[in-house]
Formats: structure tokens, C-alpha cells, sequence
């Protein structure tokens, strides 16, 4: 059904955003007027401008919609419990889908990770999750521990303590003084590492750097770390097989907490499990999820948290209780549509086929890395998927006109129906579609990707030689 507004209604549009809307990621209101900025719909994997436009979203709502938009049985549900209630009643007592979902999600985490504390956002998620580490310290008897480790380039969303654990520099520096107690360390990104080190006679030495922190630090003071896994941010993609446990041994040592940022990679998107800690055979303390869990139709989000701590959190000691809530927290609706979405991804065993596809783009990717001489790296695990553009494949020198060659590549997506994006820090094509696209779609992001690699080495490398 078309959606198409006419020139008269579409001017409007465009000249109320730009003068009243507010885009995030400092995007300026300008770029309301390019060709695709404005969606007016979705179904599946793809997305219809303004102008009904059609593109293939490689980013499916930023990760999130895990089963594409407006799938039929999440509105369904969408429909059916807001029809009941949508919001908290007085007092806040508990909600059906809110039980449920915390009882299914026990069911699927590993270990003995069987609390959940739900929100809206990975974000809001990230503070939850710091605020019971903080507080289970304090419980135990050990409130000097409040010193949290990250990693540069991590991220861990948008509040003011998420950007202090998170990594990225250039989003920081705008909030400082961020709140203190925040350590980091470097992350582990094997194509440039920082050490200059090679895998695996590295000895992975990015692990252990947290090691090193915790003792320059005092282990006393010291109440965890958080990291993703196969990271998201800055499309750094999955780390040595060893470091997790690695990880894990080294809070184990010291008596810290080990919090996995699994807001992108929960529910599939790595293949396999629905969660990527179980494919390194490691139990996190806390485990933080999001995006996936609300398949990109609702804002929900959880903190999932391991049995002995939160036991700590329900004595009769004063000040013991969690004092942490949200008004519209565990709603309902979310909570609803995300207990829909794991069913469907068990129903049709979805998760099956995503390392399948992963793969399939891995053999296309290596193609386009023989066919051209810019393509530097593949990180690609399940339907996490980047490939790295260098301007010099032998000193893996990046473009140093970051900003031309994103424009360039995002330009040739649209003229090839496919909204692509760049990550921020390098020239790295980052796509995570729908877990459920088929392969024909991939097709359609596979060319897209590959004509953006050959416009880009046409047209810079000709400039620089």
C-alpha cells in the first residue's frame, strides 16, 4: 500500500523537522532533505521513504527488530495486551507478561543467572546494572569496591554514567567532568592492536591488562568489569576465543562482578544460543540485554542477574532493599511482545540459520576482498557483519576523509536500495539485519556493499595516486 505524501504535505514535513526536531548523534536538520531521510513505513527488512522509496534497512532498527518491522505476530500481541492494560497500576504490583517473560528468559540464560530487573533501553539498562553491583558491595560489607573497568571504544549507552563507561572520546568530552570511578583499558581488535602484537603468540595481552589495572588500582576498590563480547561499537566484531574466560578468571581472583553488555548481541544476533556468553562457556555476573529483546516494536530491556547476589538485596538488614524503579518499568506491553519474540525465534528456529548466513556473507566478502585492493578486514560473526576499507592494505592505513568515503558509501546503499551504515571512528561497513532475512536479501545487501567498495576505491584511490 503506498504511502507516498504529496509535494505540498512532504515541503511541510521537511520544513518542520528541520526547524522543530531535534536529531540525535549530532546530525544536522539539513540532511532531512537527502533522499531517504524521512521514513514513512516498514515490513521486513525493508523501510519506504518519504517519497515510497524503497531501501533494505542492513541495520534493521539499529539491531533491534531481530524479525524485521511490523511483524505480524508482535502487533498482534501489541494489540492484545494493550487492550488489557498499557501502563503500571498505583502501587506497582506485579504484571503477568512481566512474570513470564523474567520465567522464560531464566529458563534460556546460563548458569544460575535467573533475576531480571526490566527497563526501557540498554541504556537505562547499563545504570541499572551498575547501581545493584555498587549496592551488592555495600551489602556484603565491601563498599570500597566502586571502581568499574571498561574499555576504550566501548560503548555502553547514552546516559551521563553510560558515557562514562563507555570509550568513544569524541562523545565524552562534550559532558566533562563525567562521573569518577570509571577505568579503562584497551579492547581487543586484533586487525590494529595496540600492542602490535600478533594472535596468538600475543598471549592475549588485552585480557590481561585488566589485570594489571585492578593492582595498580588497589583490588579493593575495584567492583568489576563490563564489556561487550563480539563488539558492536566501533564494529570491532568478536574478540579471541579466549578472552572471556580469561576475563572471567581474572574477576573471579579478585572479587570482582563481570557484566556483559549482550544489548546487541542477545537473542541471536551472534548465532547459536540466544546468549552470546554461553558460546565461550562463561557465566557472567550480570548479564545486560535490549534492542532484540523488544524486536524493535517496543522499548524493553533487561539486567539479568546471578542468584547469590541478588539474595544479598532481600535480608532484613536496613538499606539492604534495591530502591531502583520506573514508572512505566516492566510494562507490560513490552514485556508482552518480548515473550512473543522468543517464541518465535524457538518456534522457527531462527537462531539456526543465522551463523549459515553469516557465513554466506563471509565467502562474498572474501571475493570482494580478492576482486579489490581495499578491503583490509572481515570480522563477521552470526549476523554481526563488517568488512574494513583501507586506503593501504599492506600498512592498513584507513582514508583519512573519513566523512567523504561514509558519504560515499551511504550515497551508492540508496542508489542501490540499501540504507548502509559506517561506524564512526573508521571506514568499517557495519550491517546487522533481521536474524529472519532470507538469502535473497542478503543478495541485495551483498550488492550493495560491493558497489560501495569499488565506488570508493574508484574514486579515492584515483585521487591519491
Amino acid at each position: 500500500m503506498s504511502s507516498k505524501v504529496d509535494t505540498v504535505v512532504k515541503d511541510r514535513i521537511i520544513s518542520a523537522g528541520k526547524k522543530y526536531l531535534w536529531l540525535d548523534w549530532g546530525r544536522d536538520p539539513s540532511i532531512l532533505e537527502r533522499e531517504g531521510a524521512i521514513i514513512s513505513r516498514g515490513e521486513g527488512v525493508y523501510i519506504w521513504d518519504i517519497d515510497e522509496r524503497r531501501y533494505l534497512d542492513a541495520n534493521t532498527a539499529m539491531g533491534a527488530a531481530v524479525l524485521g518491522h511490523c511483524y505480524p505476530r508482535l502487533l498482534a500481541v501489541m494489540t492484545e495486551q494493550a487492550n488489557k492494560i498499557c501502563g503500571c497500576a498505583s502501587g506497582k504490583p506485579a504484571q503477568i507478561p512481566a512474570v513470564l517473560l523474567a520465567e522464560k528468559i531464566a529458563s534460556l540464560a546460563p548458569g544460575d543467572l535467573n533475576r531480571s530487573f526490566f527497563g526501557f533501553s540498554g541504556s537505562d539498562a547499563i545504570d541499572t546494572a551498575l547501581l545493584i553491583a555498587r549496592q551488592y558491595f555495600k551489602n556484603i560489607g565491601k563498599g570500597s569496591k566502586f571502581k568499574l573497568v571498561s574499555r576504550w571504544e566501548g560503548y555502553h549507552g547514552s546516559s551521563f554514567v553510560g558515557s562514562a563507561a563507555s570509550g568513544f572520546t569524541f562523545r565524552r568530552r562534550a559532558y566533562e567532568p563525567l562521573p569518577q570511578g570509571f577505568l579503562h583499558i584497551n579492547f581487543p581488535y586484533c586487525y590494529r592492536c595496540p600492542y602490535d602484537l600478533k594472535y596468538p603468540g600475543c598471549g592475549i595481552k588485552c585480557a590481561y591488562e585488566l589485570e594489571r589495572i585492578v593492582e595498580v588500582e588497589d583490588p579493593d576498590t575495584v567492583m568489576g568489569f563490563i564489556g561487550e563480547l563480539t563488539t558492536s561499537s566501533g564494529a570491532i566484531g568478536p574478540p579471541p576465543p579466549e578472552y572471556p574466560g580469561i576475563i572471567r578468571k581474572i574477576c573471579n581472583k579478585y572479587d570482582m562482578l563481570m557484566i556483559v553488555d549482550e544489548v546487541f548481541s542477545a537473542f541471536g544476533r551472534t548465532g547459536e544460543t540466544f546468549f552470546e556468553s554461553e558460546q565461550y562457556k562463561i557465566t557472567p555476573d550480570i548479564i545486560v540485554m535490549g534492542k532484540g529483546l523488544g524486536g524493535g516494536h517496543l522499548p524493553v530491556s533487561n539486567v539479568l542477574v546471578r542468584s547469590p547476589i541478588v539474595e544479598t538485596f532481600f535480608t532484613k538488614n536496613p538499606g539492604a532493599g534495591f530502591q531502583h524503579g520506573f514508572t512505566m518499568g516492566s510494562y507490560a506491553p513490552g514485556c508482552a511482545v518480548g515473550l512473543a519474540v522468543i517464541e518465535e525465534l524457538e518456534e522457527k528456529n531462527i537462531i539456526n540459520d543465522v551463523r549459515r548466513k553469516g557465513e554466506y556473507v563471509a565467502e562474498a566478502y572474501n571475493r570482494l576482498q580478492k576482486e579489490t585492493s581495499i578491503v583490509g578486514d572481515i570480522r563477521i560473526k552470526g549476523l554481526d557483519l563488517n568488512v574494513e576499507l583501507v586506503k593501504n592494505r599492506e600498512t592498513k592505513e584507513g582514508f583519512s576523509d573519513l566523512e567523504a568515503v561514509k558519504g560515499e558509501i551511504m550515497a551508492v546503499g540508496r542508489t542501490n536500495g540499501v540504507i548502509l551504515f559506517v561506524s564512526h571512528l573508521r571506514s568499517v561497513i557495519f550491517s546487522s539485519p533481521a536474524l529472519n532475512i532470507t538469502f535473497e536479501e542478503l543478495d541485495v545487501l551483498i550488492n550493495a556493499v560491493e558497489k560501495a567498495v569499488k565506488a570508493v576505491e574508484a574514486r579515492f584511490l584515483r585521487r591519491l595516486s
